[in-house]
């Protein structure tokens, strides 16, 4: 009989956890804010219209939910800590470095610094020729370009990164100064030597 009652408190505990999220949801309670995203929030579905309306339907019901559940910002924080508290992978996004850093890793910068990731021929001759469209555009109003290089974090302050993760030979970053080095029509600032050289004063 005791196991039966412990059965049933723990359904019914799991039950409430589940559903407050979603009476949250319909009193406009506990929800996040395009502030607390730094974006804009998915809009309600409108009511379909068509027969491809009602395939996306479901897809555009889910992204509607999975940002405006009730407590989403106190689970999705507490997630976050659970993981890094237990030195669980953060995503694709985000690599966990030594002494509690974290690095972005949203656009691959950690291939890129470790060398994986390079650009190809056309691709540095696409960066130079689309530079060389933005001096010309301003240069015709008057207005003097300067590309400025902005270095990733794991580029400053690599000490931190996990293990096993060192600089690659070449980056991509090396591919489009040594590109611009050779072109000579664009002025640029590297700014990697001047932020490690600043590095120590913090």
């Amino acid at each position: 009989m005791r196991g039966a009652l412990g059965d049933r408190l723990l359904v019914a505990f799991f039950a409430l956890f589940l559903l407050t999220p979603a009476a949250l949801h319909i009193l406009g309670l506990g929800q996040t804010t395009a502030r607390d995203e730094m974006r804009d929030l998915v809009e309600r579905p409108r009511f379909p219209t068509s027969l491809d309306d009602w395939r996306n339907l479901g897809r555009e019901l889910d992204a509607y939910l999975a940002d405006r559940f009730g407590l989403r910002p106190q689970l999705v924080t507490a997630a976050n800590r659970l993981s890094f508290a237990f030195r669980l992978p953060a995503g694709k996004s985000v690599v966990a470095g030594r002494d509690d850093w974290l690095y972005s890793n949203f656009y691959g910068e950690i291939d890129q610094y470790t060398g994986l990731t390079l650009l190809s021929r056309p691709q540095i001759e696409g960066w130079i020729r689309a530079l060389k469209r933005e001096r010309e555009w301003l240069a015709a109003r008057g207005i003097k370009f300067v590309f400025v290089i902005v270095p990733d974090k794991s580029e400053i302050y690599p000490e931190h990164l996990p293990e096993g993760l060192p600089r690659g030979q070449i980056t991509p970053a090396d591919q489009i100064i040594a590109a611009l080095k050779q072109e000579r029509g664009i002025d640029f600032v590297d700014l990697a030597p001047v932020l490690k050289a600043a590095k120590a004063s913090g």
